[in-house]
């Protein structure tokens, strides 16, 4: 079972593990950081997974880089390896790997970010985060002052990688990804808070959009995103 007390465990683990890295490794990182729906609150059991951003300093082309992310991998593996299969995503954790030098440091490149994250979710970021190695480096995020206004971008990059999936037989997985991330902007518009909750998407997307041939069909993408099991899973 993945549990919300689990996964904090196991974090708590991976926290130990990064302060037992050599000098030379903890040197090549600026900050590892804990977001998304286990910060938030709404981590839901047996499917959600765990948003970890690793940012390293220096040039991500040199050997140290790749040293440094792969201890930082290690660190997180051990302790959350034991519950694959009982997530959405087959490793459990969401590796998302930054260099310090592309953080975006104006509103402008925040309002021009396709990377969601720096863009249409960093308000969900600055809200929901927790360093447990390094610098907080999201006190240094900027602040976009209307979030809302970067959904109409993040619909626009979402039609055309719709667009592209349509015309490619073989990113059905891509167009089904699609798809969700359209519902949780539709959340992201209608909810009463700007904040995401996957346990509001259904309620947002039968209430506020138009009924249309594809519209159950939207609702059988959802729930087979939010019940996806991987095989393999560990009895623990």
């Amino acid at each position: 079972m993945l549990t919300t007390r689990k996964v904090w465990q196991a974090v708590e683990q991976a926290a130990i593990a990064l302060s037992e890295l050599s000098g030379h490794l903890q040197a090549q990182i600026a900050s590892v950081t804990v977001a998304g729906s286990l910060v938030r609150g709404n981590f839901i059991e047996n499917n959600s997974d765990v948003d970890v951003y690793t940012v390293l300093k220096g040039d991500p082309n040199s050997p140290a880089w790749l040293k440094a992310h792969e201890a930082v991998r290690a660190c997180f593996e051990e302790p959350l390896s034991r519950y694959k299969g009982y997530s959405h995503n087959p490793f459990v954790w969401d590796d998302v790997l930054v260099s310090s030098a592309k953080l975006p440091s104006t509103v402008e490149e925040v309002g021009n970010q396709r990377f969601k994250t720096f863009g249409v979710y960093l308000f969900d970021l600055i809200e929901n985060h927790r360093t447990i190695f390094g610098e907080d480096f999201v006190e240094r995020l900027p602040r976009h002052p209307n979030p809302r206004d970067l959904l109409f971008r993040r619909v626009q990059h979402l039609h055309e990688r719709a667009a592209m999936a349509v015309n490619d037989a073989h990113s059905h997985p891509s167009a089904d990804m699609v798809a969700v991330e359209a519902l949780k902007a539709v959340q992201l518009c209608f909810g009463q808070e700007l904040a995401l909750h996957k346990g509001k998407v259904i309620e947002c997307y039968a209430t506020h959009v138009p009924d249309f041939p594809m519209k159950p069909f939207g609702l059988a993408i959802w729930k087979e995103y939010v019940e996806a099991r991987y095989p393999d899973a560990n009895p623990v």
